[in-house]
């Protein structure tokens, strides 16, 4: 997805950055509370739910690219947060191309 975005960078965490998340959602789900959140909470769109994946390296934001509720391309565990050595499926999901990625797992 990086690649795709048109950036080619380290990252080792993406984050879904979802409509109505919260300073402590965010400080909980990346570990840090040294950084200073702009703009949060975000609210839904008039076009449907968007929102922004949030790549991370070692704790640093790196880079965000944007979704639209119809083209969310990530399932989230409950963590909150994926790895850069998650493995992930692709599952039957709302896109535009009919598929999203999930952990693999039970």
């Amino acid at each position: 997805m990086a690649d795709v975005a048109g950036w080619a960078g380290s990252w080792d965490t993406v984050v879904d950055l979802y409509p109505g998340i919260t300073q402590e959602d965010l400080d909980r789900i990346t570990g840090s509370s040294e950084i200073c959140w702009r703009e949060l909470p975000l609210d839904d769109d008039a076009e449907g739910r968007s929102g922004l994946y949030l790549f991370l390296d070692r704790g640093n934001p790196v880079e965000t690219v944007s979704w639209l509720g119809y083209r969310k391309y990530l399932v989230f565990p409950d963590s909150g947060s994926l790895r850069d050595d998650t493995e992930m499926v692709p599952r039957r999901g709302r896109t535009t191309i009919g598929r999203v990625l999930a952990p693999a797992g039970p």
